[in-house]
């Protein structure tokens, strides 16, 4: 959990990065930790939206697999995202905001 945490780090920036990290350890590590879960998400499509220079808005379809002791499938789930993405100054695209939809 710790090297996922910190490779999802180095993709946000700005305001969502402090809100991605109270989120993280508030609520998703506990509940890893405490209920042995497992969770793997993939972006199986994804458009653009609108774009401006430095800054652009993709829409994301997001399916989770999460799983846990006992479960003898995990528990797949959909969901719809808009996430902004914002061009740091070294040239790296970073989530700057993610609102489900």
């Amino acid at each position: 959990m710790d090297t996922d945490l910190t490779r999802a780090y180095a993709l946000v920036s700005g305001g969502f990065a402090t809100r991605y990290n109270e989120l993280a350890t508030t609520l998703l590590v506990p509940a890893v930790k405490q209920g042995n879960l497992s969770s793997k998400a993939t972006v199986p499509q994804a458009a653009l939206l609108d774009a401006q220079p430095g800054q652009v808005r993709v829409l994301l379809y997001l399916s989770q697999d999460t799983s846990r002791p006992g479960q003898t499938q995990p528990r797949t789930v959909g969901a719809a995202l808009r996430a902004t993405m914002t061009k740091s100054g070294d040239g790296r695209w970073l989530i700057s905001d993610l609102q489900p939809l």
